[in-house]
């Protein structure tokens, strides 16, 4: 139950379902942005969404594995820069 979770599992919680949420209206609504938005924003979360994928599996596995660190910050990097591009008009 709800109640039984420590407060940063339930944290936790919140914040997948918030990103989900974020990354399923970016593909949805992608029709409504012009032409190189419209494939900047939902690449953007996609890779931003793998970002926390892999910070989540950092830190549940043992932290002497570097892949997920190196594939935090390949997925991280170019998630900002399409995010911020998406912006431009």
């Amino acid at each position: 139950t709800l109640a039984g979770m420590s407060l940063v599992l339930r944290l936790s919680a919140v914040y997948a379902a918030a990103l989900t949420a974020s990354l399923i209206t970016a593909f949805i609504y992608r029709k409504n942005l012009p032409y190189p938005n419209s494939l900047i924003l939902p690449l953007g979360m996609a890779l931003f969404f793998l970002c926390d994928i892999n910070v989540g599996l950092y830190n549940i596995v043992s932290a002497d594995n570097n892949i997920f660190w190196i594939l935090i910050w390949v997925c991280y990097l170019p998630s900002q820069t399409l995010l911020a591009l998406s912006a431009k008009k």
